[in-house]
């Protein structure tokens, strides 16, 4: 099988190198002929985003986020991103600070030159919006909603016996909080949109059902069914064979991916649970396409 066009890819760095995402490793689990070319259509599909387009992609939403303020305070200005506003991440299960909220709260201090005494944790974040003295402007900064499961529940349950939920404490305070990842599934935003009063969304792409590996009228397949269907058998045997858990997708680690979003995605980070976990799996048998750090409170 031809190579060239994957190692292009990586000799500009669009995909990492072979340590990181390997590609060849990753096609030779598939069996040569017409198993190993659904994996090549499928790898072609595949969304990596380098660190450098996350920095640019960073910027760029953070800057979308001033149109908010400008609308809801009088005072903001270009010189409020520095002096005006305050940083934070959505936290991870458990009151956990997810991997990505910390790997994005440490790019606004190197890429964007946010004081660090501007950048604060979750924690930290609820503790100065219970005691302002007047309304503060956030920005949560994030790489990937899927479900929208685990900001949801962050803002309406997270610290509710002591301070009362982020979102009460954003109601009575009249906070401005701004949500800002840099790509959403539909399903996230529409879950947001309802179930977290006060924050509010702004992204840079939003993924739609067509963006699926289990859509025969999406993006990858394009209504193929033939095709389709040989990918299906694929992957029924690839489940099987691999024992890879089938929880319709409640679990974090699961066949479809979590929610069954079946989404095709990675970032420098790593990769969220909205997809399969044949994209990650790794055993004596599978070899993963990238490795999955976080096995738990990752990107729901």
């Amino acid at each position: 099988m031809d190579y060239s066009k994957y190692q292009y890819y990586q000799d500009v760095q669009l995909w990492p190198l072979t340590s990181e995402f390997n590609y060849k490793r990753w096609l030779e689990n598939f069996e040569e002929g017409e198993d190993r070319q659904i994996a090549k259509h499928i790898l072609d599909f595949f969304v990596y985003i380098p660190e450098l387009h996350v920095d640019q992609m960073l910027k760029t939403v953070v800057g979308k986020c001033g149109y908010y303020f400008q609308k809801h305070d009088q005072n903001w200005s270009h010189e409020s991103f520095i002096n005006g506003c305050l940083y934070s991440f959505i936290p991870g299960d458990d009151k956990g600070f997810v991997h990505s909220g910390t790997f994005f709260t440490s790019k606004l201090r190197d890429k964007l030159d946010i004081p660090n005494e501007n950048i604060v944790d979750p924690y930290t974040m609820v503790q100065r919006l219970v005691g302002a003295q007047k309304p503060l402007n956030v920005i949560l900064v994030d790489d990937f909603v899927g479900t929208g499961a685990q900001c949801c529940e962050a803002w309406n349950e997270l610290w509710k016996g002591q301070f009362g939920s982020i979102s009460e404490i954003v109601d009575e305070k009249q906070h401005r909080v701004v949500y800002a990842p840099l790509v959403v599934n539909e399903m996230g935003k529409q879950a947001i949109e309802k179930y977290c009063k006060g924050l509010n969304l702004v992204y840079l792409h939003l993924l739609g059902p067509e963006y699926s590996l289990f859509n025969v009228d999406g993006l990858c397949w394009k209504g193929n069914h033939k095709l389709y269907d040989k990918w299906m058998d694929l992957y029924k045997r690839i489940v099987k064979k691999e024992g890879i858990p089938e929880t319709d997708g409640a679990a974090v680690v699961d066949a479809k991916g979590f929610c069954e979003q079946g989404l095709a995605l990675a970032f420098k980070n790593g990769i969220p649970d909205a997809c399969p976990a044949f994209f990650y799996w790794n055993s004596d048998t599978w070899k993963p396409l990238i490795k999955k750090h976080y096995q738990h409170g990752y990107k729901r």
